[in-house]
């Protein structure tokens, strides 16, 4: 078995492991003033745990509703506030499923040519599709970074 595909599969089964957290939205507060909130905590108090001003904590918390905050900040502030900060990419398909469609696209550009002819010729829409699924398949199959160019 090829690494790429190896990675792929291990990468799925451990999305698949986790793929429940997409139902969690963010509060319409952010994470940190939600969290904060919970925990009885005043803004004060966790500047201090911070080692920042109050209104630092108060631009943190407006910046993270922005989407402005960096990944550094929000790790500091999960850590005062006895949390663990986790940043995920999850792919909203399987690897293989995103790989698979990707290189049908390709193929599909590539060959708009073959596929005009095959329509001059009255040839069926079924062998078009298999030839189709059989090139992306030969792609995959080479591990091909070609079907990203389209």
């Amino acid at each position: 078995m090829k690494t790429q595909k190896l990675i792929r599969l291990q990468l799925d089964k451990q999305f698949d492991g986790i793929r429940h957290i997409l139902q969690f939205d963010r509060p319409l507060s952010g994470w940190i003033k939600t969290l904060r909130n919970a925990l009885g905590m005043t803004a004060t108090q966790l500047a201090k745990r911070m080692n920042i001003s109050q209104a630092r904590v108060s631009s943190i918390e407006s910046a993270e509703i922005e989407g402005s905050l960096t990944l550094n900040k929000m790790n500091e502030a999960a850590k005062a506030l006895n949390c663990k900060f986790v940043y995920f990419l999850i792919p909203e398909n399987s690897l293989n499923d995103i790989i698979k469609e990707q290189a049908i696209k390709s193929v599909m550009e590539s060959h708009k040519n073959v596929a005009h002819s095959m329509g001059l010729e009255n040839q069926s829409v079924e062998k078009e599709r298999e030839f189709v699924e059989a090139e992306a398949e030969a792609l995959i199959f080479e591990e091909s970074n070609k079907i990203w160019e389209s």
